[in-house]
C-alpha cells in the first residue's frame, strides 16, 4: 500500500497500550507510516485535542500543497 497513513497514540490511553499503538503502526505495511504520540492524553484526547490536532495539520502540511 502506497497510501500514507498516520497513526496518532495518547499516552496515558488505558485502552491501547504504547506497544499495542506501535505494533498497529507497524502491522499497517503502508510506505510512509507516520506513528505520532500526544504525551499524558487519555483515550478520547480529552484535554489534549488541539495538541493532537496540530500534529495532525503538521502531518497533513508536509503531504498536501
Amino acid at each position: 500500500m502506497t497510501v500514507p497513513t498516520l497513526v496518532v497514540h495518547p499516552t496515558a490511553d488505558t485502552e491501547i497500550r504504547r506497544h499495542q499503538a506501535t505494533e498497529i503502526a507497524a502491522a499497517f505495511g503502508a510506505d510512509g507510516v507516520t506513528y505520532l504520540e500526544v504525551p499524558g492524553a487519555p483515550h478520547y484526547l480529552n484535554g489534549h485535542r488541539r495538541a493532537a490536532l496540530d500534529q495532525v495539520v503538521e502531518w497533513l502540511r508536509r503531504r498536501v500543497p
